[in-house]
């Protein structure tokens, strides 16, 4: 994620420094489908969390749930 924000400064100053007109960077990382890759690593760490606190099946199952309303949540924030 940090090698990404990284390359993606670069080539904002790049496009900056020869007057070129900036990309929408937003667009791009939807279309290329890195957000897809954020979007699993943020299931997946809430799944790890969830392990270490759930002690039910039923629990688990309600977890589930609410982790899918979050990640939904956040795909909703960045595509808005």
């Amino acid at each position: 994620m940090e090698e990404f924000k990284d390359q993606a400064e670069q080539l904002f100053y790049h496009y900056k420094k020869n007057r070129l007109p900036v990309p929408n960077l937003r667009q791009q990382m939807l279309e290329s489908g890195y957000m897809d890759t954020v979007y699993d690593d943020f299931r997946s760490e809430l799944i790890v969390i969830k392990s270490g606190i759930v002690s039910s099946a039923d629990e688990a199952q309600r977890c589930n749930v609410i982790i899918d309303e979050l990640v939904q949540q956040l795909k909703d924030i960045v595509e808005g």
